[in-house]
């Protein structure tokens, strides 16, 4: 469970890095309504991503017995 936290950490620090770039030169060339339109396709790329790749592990229900 511990290697997924790692795993969100380093994609969360290089989309803060590189997001700002990114962003920069989408909007250079595509503008306002074209780059609103371009990172809700990559959102929704990623939401398919999340759900198709997820592992079945984190999905399992613990009950509070378990917890404590």
């Amino acid at each position: 469970m511990m290697k997924y936290i790692g795993y969100i950490e380093i994609v969360v620090g290089v989309g803060l890095g590189m997001g700002p770039v990114i962003g920069g030169l989408v909007y250079g060339s595509l503008r306002f309504d074209g780059t609103m339109y371009f990172f809700g396709l990559i959102n929704t790329v990623g939401l398919l991503s999340c759900i198709y790749l997820m592992p079945s592990e984190l999905n399992i229900l613990i009950s509070e017995e378990e917890i404590a």
